[in-house]
């Protein structure tokens, strides 16, 4: 491939990829306009976060059987499609009810993206897939900041949060129509038969599982932190904006950290050395934010620079357990499918402990443990461990 058509790729890829979290994140500040308009309790307006997180879980699933009928190109436009769709029909909805019910097929079009993007890396960047992973995550987490960002902004300057999903399902429109004038047609590939939702090698190899409890591992300290984190530091004294800014450095933090360490893990090491050295990093900054709260920023800093690192890191195991895009693709269902649901009902059991214990330090030392476990999980993430993914456990 010439250099022109190799950055024609990865900016097409880094364009559908900013529609991936706006109508997931942005939700989040626009809840108490949203409450207020529809009558929403707050268990129901939390729906509106847990049930796209349980779609991207559950139809990560059927990914794979999507990719083998249609070709990645075609389920990625196909689940824009349906994003943009349902994304602007959510802003159009009467009531709380229909609101929930078109958050459906929202986490449907996410969930599918997500898990198509891995296998369409494997198949447009065979020798390049850390440095793609990095340019298509780096867009995602763009995406994602600038929503949390902009979400009340916009509500205020369109006149309700209605405006603001409808701006974000137009940004989906701008992926949309980016893809189908640049995007390469991919070859339609043969239809299987036999095939279930999980492939054998999803549910019978070592090496899918372990990629399972590392993207879940990996998962808990940023949803679980989104949640709760500045919550907690409100409870320490802090103010409501600064708690909140806090978590934003998070974000602001893992946006140049994902990009240098996918281009470093295509030329240096194995993917094992940067999960280790990435999960230690972020168990000493959680460690720090529970017993060094004055250096809070630094922690933040860190903390969010490296579990970027872990992210994008994460979303590259898959490439190295095939040479064969399509047995690349049920592994990557199956790794989202769990990540996905300890990421639905880990804020909830976290919220749940601090209404135990009446504070929020267990809760965090629950984090910490979760990054102890990544670590070890990290350890067996050899390459030879990951490339027996190739064949299924006898």
């Amino acid at each position: 491939m010439n250099r022109g058509g190799f950055m024609a790729r990865m900016t097409v890829l880094a364009i559908a990829a900013l529609a991936l979290r706006p109508q997931l994140v942005g939700v989040g500040p626009l809840a108490p306009l949203i409450r207020a308009d529809l009558g929403l309790s707050y268990a129901e307006a939390g729906l509106l976060t847990t049930i796209p997180l349980l779609c991207m879980g559950i139809f990560a699933l059927t990914t794979p059987s999507v990719v083998a009928a249609l070709g990645s190109g075609r389920t990625l436009a196909g689940s824009l499609l349906l994003i943009g769709l349902a994304g602007l029909l959510r802003g159009l909805a009467p009531n709380g009810p229909w609101l929930l019910l078109l958050t459906i097929p929202v986490g449907l079009g996410i969930g599918t993206a997500g898990a198509a993007f891995p296998v369409l890396v494997k198949e447009w960047f065979p020798g390049r897939g850390a440095t793609a992973t990095g340019v298509y995550t780096t867009a995602i987490q763009v995406g994602a900041t600038v929503s949390a960002a902009s979400a009340v902004p916009l509500s205020l300057a369109l006149g309700s949060w209605r405006g603001a999903l409808e701006a974000y399902a137009a940004a989906a429109a701008v992926s949309i129509g980016a893809w189908l004038l640049f995007a390469e047609r991919t070859p339609r590939p043969p239809r299987r038969t036999g095939r279930g939702l999980l492939a054998p090698i999803a549910v019978r190899s070592p090496a899918a599982w372990l990629l399972a409890a590392l993207f879940a591992f990996s998962a808990l300290p940023y949803y679980g932190l989104s949640a709760w984190l500045p919550s907690a530091y409100v409870e320490r004294g802090w103010s409501a904006v600064d708690a909140g800014a806090l978590f934003a450095v998070f974000g602001i933090a893992g946006l140049p950290a994902s990009l240098i360490a996918s281009v470093l893990a295509d030329r240096f090491g194995t993917r094992r050395h940067y999960l280790v050295g990435a999960s230690s990093v972020v168990i000493v900054s959680l460690t720090g934010l529970i017993v060094a709260p004055s250096f809070a920023w630094l922690w933040a800093v860190t903390g969010g620079a490296f579990l970027a690192v872990l992210f994008t890191i994460g979303l590259t195991l898959p490439l190295d357990t095939s040479h064969q895009p399509a047995k690349v693709a049920p592994v990557v269902g199956l790794m989202m499918f769990v990540g996905y649901l300890v990421m639905a009902f880990m804020p909830a059991v976290l919220g749940a402990i601090r209404d135990i214990t009446g504070g929020f330090t267990t809760s965090l030392w629950v984090i910490v443990a979760g990054m102890v476990l990544m670590l070890c999980a990290s350890l067996l993430a050899s390459p030879e461990r990951l490339a027996r993914g190739e064949r299924p456990a006898a």
